[in-house]
């Protein structure tokens, strides 16, 4: 029993046959992987302490120690052994296998960052990381606007929230559950093209430096952007199928069938015969896209266009121009016309209408007029 009493690991260096340092496993300075080793009950343990730091391997071996020894005296009386962080940073990941790549991205990113937080701080196992654990976290961040913060915050939670509700993680607290929230109420949506803007850029595209060909394609994908609604990155991936056909009306048209490549949400959008007709003769050498060869990624040919789109709204002079605005003026067309911006929320592919109003409410004038019926109408005549 007094062997079980403490643990006591010793950390060494595991040097590859060309390093110059092999007799010597305490040598700290070279980049050769670390390991773990210990004794329980007459049996010699050596494990890989998965980092080549030194100081990292160190804070998790210490970790370890403080775990085995709190399980022994009654401190953490559970028959399933704890999980660390990293396991749960795994189980977490294959969960979110099927997102979008970006959307994965960024979730390393952020969980990256999370884990060489605990390491310099010796949080090895997950159930160690306490509110005043992420309240340091995030005042290390570097990041300028509250918008960005938020992001990253809201990628904590869904991961502490995943950890509380896994049948194999079983996290009995959320550390995130008592966060200060960003404030990002003073962030503005951007403002819609005007009708003399955007004209202003379809015929600047002629002026800028571009092939005849790369000039066709940059407006007809500007046009399918604007009447249809799309992103610039689900608009340059779009495929010919997606156009197809359609009358309604004794009218002729085509329409915009796609799943939003970042919420798989589907959008299905009817755009004019004469711009279905444009995007359909423009020759990329692809048979299958409309705007992508179809090599590299996605993420590849978005770059593209933006740099593409730099050049062209530079020369157009216009403020804060973005691609997104083509978004955004599809969106606030729709509203200033009185559709409902729960069917606003649809033509957009957004997952929620919440997300719509959050973006787009101060386009909605018709909500304030019917507020100010209401309330009109519950006053009595004296």
């Amino acid at each position: 029993m007094e062997a079980e009493a403490t643990m006591e690991i010793t950390v060494y260096k595991r040097h590859s046959a060309a390093c110059a340092h092999q007799d010597d496993r305490s040598y700290k300075k070279c980049h050769c992987r670390m390991m773990f080793e210990w004794s329980s009950n007459g049996q010699r343990f050596r494990i890989s302490a998965k980092t080549r730091s030194w100081t990292e391997a160190e804070q998790r071996a210490r970790a370890m120690e403080r775990a085995h020894h709190e399980k022994l005296v009654g401190e953490q009386p559970t028959s399933v052994e704890p999980v660390t962080l990293d396991q749960a940073i795994a189980l977490f990941q294959a969960k979110k296998s099927s997102k979008h790549k970006e959307t994965r991205r960024k979730y390393s990113y952020t969980l990256d960052r999370l884990k060489d937080f605990a390491a310099r701080n010796g949080r090895f196992y997950l159930a160690d990381i306490a509110e005043s654990d992420l309240q340091r976290f995030q005042s290390e961040w570097t990041l300028q606007s509250n918008y960005a913060k938020r992001n990253e915050q809201e990628r904590l939670r869904a991961f502490f929230r995943f950890c509380c509700s896994s049948a194999e993680i079983r996290l009995a607290h959320n550390p995130t559950a008592q966060l200060e929230h960003f404030d990002v109420s003073d962030r503005e949506p951007t403002p819609p093209f005007t009708e003399q803007e955007f004209n202003r850029i379809l015929e600047t595209i002629a002026h800028c430096d571009f092939t005849p060909e790369a000039a066709q394609r940059l407006r007809a994908l500007i046009l399918v952007m604007r009447h249809a609604g799309l992103s610039i990155q689900d608009a340059a991936i779009l495929e010919r199928s997606s156009v197809q056909p359609a009358r309604a009306r004794r009218k002729q048209f085509y329409r915009v069938v796609i799943r939003r490549s970042k919420t798989r949400t589907g959008v299905n959008n009817p755009i004019p015969k004469a711009i279905g007709d444009e995007l359909l003769h423009v020759a990329n050498g692809n048979q299958r896209y409309v705007f992508w060869s179809g090599n590299g990624e996605p993420a590849s040919v978005t770059k593209h266009w933006h740099a593409r789109f730099k050049v062209l709204f530079d020369k157009t002079g216009i403020p804060q121009a973005h691609p997104h605005r083509f978004r955004d003026t599809f969106a606030v067309s729709l509203l200033e016309k009185g559709v409902p911006i729960r069917e606003v929320s649809r033509a957009l592919g957004h997952k929620s209408v919440t997300i719509t109003e959050r973006h787009y409410a101060k386009w909605t004038p018709d909500q304030q007029q019917r507020m100010d019926e209401y309330i009109l109408g519950t006053w009595r005549k004296r």
